[in-house]
């Protein structure tokens, strides 16, 4: 359940709050500088190089200590709020010793689970959010609906290896590109607790069935899932293809560069595949149809392989 601070904002300015908030580019620094949007309200006044945590997406206007939350169940939603002194582009990222601008507003997200630090980037963005000016945005730790497309597998599979009870998770949020160019101390920092109870779980928030297909044509379906496990087959693939879906409007022409006679066509395709640990992922594929001169075959083989996406196995 969650826990709601119904007082003021209680997450105390960091120690390192005096250094992030000096190591920022200012209007003295001309160009270098961008004028922001200042700062919102006073919670952010408050607490300046913080994070702060709900179970909804909260506008700048909503960011209030009623609405934050300091205690979670894995089966809750969690929005992370960072609330900083400027806008990601005016604090200083470096490479080697050398200051430089982040004129990219990069940002990146670790996460310390029990004092340990995870081996992945919650994010590492800005994953197309309009942030250019912004004081406070939000980081989406655990969402559903729409904002489950930008939830990590990686840490709902962390959430889901907990042991029963209570476990302290820290979110960090560093300005820059890691290992490249990058803040040199996080821009934000923020705590929660978080529960696990016996049978809970956390889910990822998307499932096959929430992937739209772009056509529907059962008998060229069922012809590429057949191609997809006689791929899997081959290729010694440990995972089992159980699904699929189209996801082109339309095929694409295939021609000969030198020709210019058709040779064939191709079409993308989504496959689910369950995994021996119990597990579930959906990837895209490119199917093709070989053209013998007067017709397509109705045969379909995998012409190439893109990446592959954890969703819930429901």
């Amino acid at each position: 359940m969650m826990k709601k601070l119904f007082s003021i904002c209680i997450l105390a300015l960091l120690n390192t709050s005096a250094i992030i908030a000096q190591d920022t580019w200012t209007s003295a620094d001309g160009l270098k500088y961008t004028k922001d949007d200042g700062i919102q309200n006073q919670c952010q006044k408050d607490n300046p190089g913080t994070v702060l945590f709900s179970v909804r997406h909260l506008d700048p206007v909503e960011t209030t200590p009623d609405k934050m939350a300091a205690t979670f169940s894995i089966s809750d939603n969690i929005y992370a709020k960072v609330l900083l002194t400027t806008c990601l582009s005016n604090y200083k990222i470096y490479i080697g010793n050398t200051a430089t601008k982040n004129g990219e507003n990069n940002y990146f997200v670790y996460a310390y689970i029990d004092g340990v630090k995870q081996n992945y980037k919650i994010v590492d963005g800005p994953l197309g959010q309009n942030i250019l000016t912004k004081t406070m945005f939000s980081v989406v730790l655990k969402g559903e609906g729409d904002d489950a497309s930008l939830n990590n597998p990686n840490f709902i599979n962390s959430l889901n290896t907990l042991t029963d009870g209570n476990h302290s998770v820290k979110i960090e949020v560093w300005a820059g590109i890691e290992n490249s160019a990058q803040s040199k101390v996080p821009i934000a920092t923020g705590h929660f607790t978080i529960s696990r109870s016996k049978g809970n779980k956390a889910s990822i928030g998307i499932n096959f069935g929430t992937i739209k297909a772009l056509m529907s044509d059962p008998e060229l379906e069922s012809n590429i899932l057949a191609a997809l496990k006689e791929y899997a087959q081959t290729a010694k693939w440990i995972e089992t293809y159980t699904d699929v879906k189209i996801m082109s409007n339309s095929w694409t022409i295939l021609h000969n560069d030198a020709t210019g006679a058709i040779i064939g066509r191709i079409i993308g395709a989504a496959g689910k595949a369950n995994w021996p640990d119990g597990h579930c992922t959906f990837q895209i594929f490119t199917m093709e149809q070989q053209y013998d001169g007067s017709a397509y075959q109705k045969s379909v083989s995998v012409f190439a392989t893109g990446e592959q996406t954890q969703i819930d196995c429901k």
